[in-house]
């Protein structure tokens, strides 16, 4: 295991060569499918009961508790509760049209400072997520602190950064969160995540995080493989969580070596990927999504054998239908 600070500093050179791809010399991790399935099973309780859909522009944005509906109805007469075709009954529509997605922005804004008034939001950050069914085409943004309290779908990117020694040995490197983060503190990561804010492509997303959170030059990101996408539907203390994860993988050169310039990661550290699948398998040490992550790689690597009880209960769950 190598470690190294958060925010020790390394020089690279311009250009870049990755070694030529070797055969990897990883066996199958045993005994691995029945119990990490507890991680998928965590992120998809079985609570939609507990919370109602919710129409914005005539469109299904998000799921609301009934408590979070009725202070809604009781801050802006607009909100209306209907009787509809849903786990709990009833729907919350916005019974108000907007001329354009900007309007509609403002006007959460100040709904969502009177709620922070009311008590039942903390905080705002500054930063907007999509609001509406696609995010490529939302009716409205929404700030990403209040994503969660109104259900709404939110976007995420996770990078795998792995490397294959000369004798096709896998490692992958590990962020620890810093102490201070406000959600998971302490907690083990990817090298690079973070959420996709609305009014940036995906790319220039993974750029920025990858250069904030680990300092890999733009033209190593830019050799990073999308392999897909992760979804889970948490139902949490704060709201629900339909969340969508894009997934990359990176293989980094041997002598390459992260460090951190946001603040946010402890330090990082490079485990055998053996290691790295034990601590999935055997604790709860990583950020509760990144288990999910990395059990995709796993899969994608065929590192797991498909003779596992629960291999396919555990392929599946990684991509159950969002509400």
């Amino acid at each position: 295991m190598i470690v190294v600070s958060g925010s020790s500093r390394h020089t690279l050179p311009l250009v870049i060569k990755l070694p030529p791809l070797l055969s990897l010399s990883v066996m199958p991790i045993p005994n691995f499918a029945a119990s990490a399935y507890r991680h998928i099973e965590r992120l998809n309780p079985s609570r939609l009961n507990d919370f109602m859909p919710l129409y914005l522009q005539q469109q299904p944005v998000g799921w609301v508790t009934p408590q979070f509906a009725t202070e809604l109805c009781r801050q802006r007469e607009v909100f209306q509760l209907r009787t509809a075709r849903s786990p709990y009954g009833h729907a919350l529509w916005l019974e108000e049209d907007f001329a354009t997605p900007t309007a509609l922005t403002h006007w959460l804004d100040q709904l969502n400072s009177e709620l922070i008034d009311a008590g039942l939001f903390s905080h705002t950050t500054g930063e907007y997520y999509p609001l509406g069914p696609r995010r490529s085409l939302p009716v409205g943004l929404i700030d990403r602190a209040c994503v969660a309290r109104y259900g709404i779908r939110s976007y995420g990117q996770h990078l795998n950064g792995y490397v294959i020694d000369d004798s096709g040995n896998m490692s992958m490197w590990i962020a620890k969160r810093d102490n201070n983060r406000f959600h998971e503190p302490g907690k083990l990561d990817q090298l690079v995540a973070g959420g996709v804010p609305a009014q940036i492509s995906l790319a220039q997303n993974l750029l920025k995080e990858s250069q904030e959170e680990a300092s890999i030059p733009a033209e190593l990101v830019r050799q990073a493989k999308a392999v897909g996408t992760i979804s889970y539907c948490a139902a949490t203390e704060g709201g629900l969580k339909p969340d969508l994860i894009f997934n990359y993988d990176l293989q980094l050169p041997q002598h390459f070596t992260p460090h951190n310039n946001d603040g946010e990661v402890e330090r990082f550290m490079l485990l055998p990927i053996a290691e790295v699948a034990e601590r999935v398998r055997d604790t709860d040490q990583f950020k509760h999504n990144c288990n999910l992550v990395i059990i995709d790689f796993l899969l994608r690597h065929g590192l797991l054998s498909d003779e596992e009880e629960l291999y396919p209960e555990l392929v599946s769950g990684l991509h159950p239908a969002l509400p």
